[in-house]
This record gives structure tokens, sequence and C-alpha cells, in this order.
């Protein structure tokens, strides 16, 4: 886990700032700052902290896996999907929600960047809700199975 201080100086890394600038703006040695991207180098598997490519890229892959680790899509825009999934067009859910086509394309783009689906098609969809409904059942088969060994009933 990087520290607040590495996060800024990656952060400014990533827009190619140099280092003294980053020095100057975050008020430490250059002693400090070669030991802070040592440290980045070796916590985030960034081969060169110089290379704002790689910094973006890194700070990208933590954000989409942050976004996707703490919730999935909100019950709107799981709605939004399973309608999408359904063949229906940005138009006509809007319409049937009462919101603007705008809404409808926000939702969208968030709950399939929640849910983690990279490709847009109907087919992705329908396998994600497919996949999300038996990850749902087995998690409520293991409460019954917890729960039925808890009341000492062995048949779950």
């Amino acid at each position: 886990m990087l520290t607040q201080t590495e996060k800024t100086i990656l952060h400014h890394l990533s827009r190619a700032k140099s280092y003294l600038f980053i020095r100057q703006t975050l008020g430490i040695s250059a002693e400090a700052l070669h030991t802070a991207c040592c440290r980045i180098r070796r916590k985030t598997g960034i081969q060169n902290t110089r290379d704002p490519q790689q910094c973006r890229q890194w700070e990208r892959d933590q954000k989409t896996s942050v976004v996707q680790k703490e919730r999935g899509p909100s019950p709107k825009e799981r709605e939004t999907l399973w309608l999408l999934s359904k063949g229906m067009s940005n138009q006509q859910i809007a319409q049937l929600r009462n919101v603007k086509p705008a809404t409808v394309m926000t939702q969208a783009y968030l709950g399939r960047q929640r849910a983690g689906i990279r490709d847009l098609s109907r087919a992705s969809l329908a396998a994600w809700f497919q996949q999300d409904e038996q990850k749902r059942e087995a998690a409520q088969k293991e409460v019954f199975r917890s729960w039925g060994h808890l009341n000492g009933d062995p048949c779950f």
C-alpha cells in the first residue's frame, strides 16, 4: 500500500512532471525523492517511474480495481444494464424510466465499469447477469448450509 506522499509523487510522475518540480512542490530532498521512487517501484511493480505511461496505467488499474472491489453496479445501473441486455435502446429506456437518454448512457457506462464488463455487446451483458446469478445462488446456499450446521441439522 502506498503512502499519501508516494501516491502524490506517482501522480506527478504520471503527468510527466520533473523531479525538480516534485521536490519543490513537496519540499523534499533529492535523496528522499529517490528513496520514495524506489519504494514505489517495489510496491507497484512499475519498472521505470520516469515513464509517465507506466505510471498512468498503474493509476488507472488501481482506480478500476478499487471501484470494482468496493461495490458493483447500483440498482438503477443494474436495471439499465438488464434492459440493454434485452435489446432496448437508450432512448427506449429513457422513455420507460422517464429520464434523459444521457442519464441512461451514464448509468450504462458506470454499471459496465463497476461490473468489470469491457465488451459492449448484449451477449456479454447477458453472460454477466448469468454469472452474477450463479454467484448469488452459491452464496445463498452457503448461508443456508451454515445456518443448518448452526442449528445442528446435518441435512444442509
